[in-house]
């Protein structure tokens, strides 16, 4: 994949939550309209559209070098025909576009909320709470997402992620399952795979812990188990 000119090039985080959200649905045949928010190089919906061979997966992004490396990145891809990018914010996408309903969203979105005042690089921008705030962010997902539709986003663990349940649940979001993720079993977690339904019930969130390294350079078991179909060797 080209990545060299997109805000957000491929990373761990993006990889990470494509294949979790992805992974083991039951009745994926089922799934038909996916969106992948903040696409980048376009990583989490060409996942998405290898896992999920029934839908049509709509890609978007406020950066245009992203947009069109994306666009490249699916063009060179069996699943072209499945495949569409869009150079728009989230907001504007809502707000110019008869609402379609997503069976599934997908996210790796921006999540520094102080640091830098005034964004000025495209993956400084792409990083930003500011470019879409959490609290937006919620309600855009909450308008987009069809009843018991799925949400699936990578956060900080810790602060951040606490936040955005708080402001998911003001929009009908619950959090239906938390995977928190270690680069190392004996590292402190540094991120949270968070999966949310819309219109559920309340009821058991299940919460499990993935690690990534057994030591540096050597994948876990758990973790070649979530991507070993994405990559030529790992």
């Amino acid at each position: 994949m080209k990545h060299s000119r997109s805000s957000m090039p491929i990373g761990v985080d993006g990889v990470l939550v494509g294949s979790w959200a992805t992974k083991n649905i039951e009745n994926a045949e089922d799934i038909k309209r996916v969106m992948d928010i903040g696409t980048g190089c376009g990583v989490i919906a060409l996942i998405a559209a290898q896992r999920l061979p029934s839908a049509s997966v709509t890609a978007i992004d406020i950066d245009k070098d992203s947009c069109e490396e994306a666009e490249e990145n699916f063009c060179e891809s069996e699943w072209q025909d499945r495949l569409t990018c869009i150079n728009v914010s989230l907001q504007d996408y809502i707000a110019g576009n008869e609402i379609e309903k997503m069976d599934l969203i997908i996210s790796n979105p921006p999540f520094f909320i102080s640091g830098i005042d005034n964004p000025t690089t495209s993956r400084e921008r792409a990083r930003h709470e500011a470019s879409l705030p959490l609290e937006e962010l919620a309600l855009c997902v909450s308008v987009l997402l069809k009843d018991n539709g799925r949400f699936g986003l990578i956060l900080p663990h810790g602060e951040v992620e606490k936040l955005f349940i708080s402001k998911a649940l003001k929009h009908g979001l619950r959090l239906i399952r938390k995977s928190t993720v270690r680069g190392f079993s004996h590292k402190l977690p540094k991120r949270s795979l968070l999966l949310f339904s819309k219109g559920v019930e309340a009821g058991k969130c299940y919460e499990d812990e993935i690690v990534l390294e057994v030591k540096p350079g050597e994948p876990t078991e758990q973790y070649r188990e979530l991507c070993n179909d994405l990559y030529l060797k790992f």
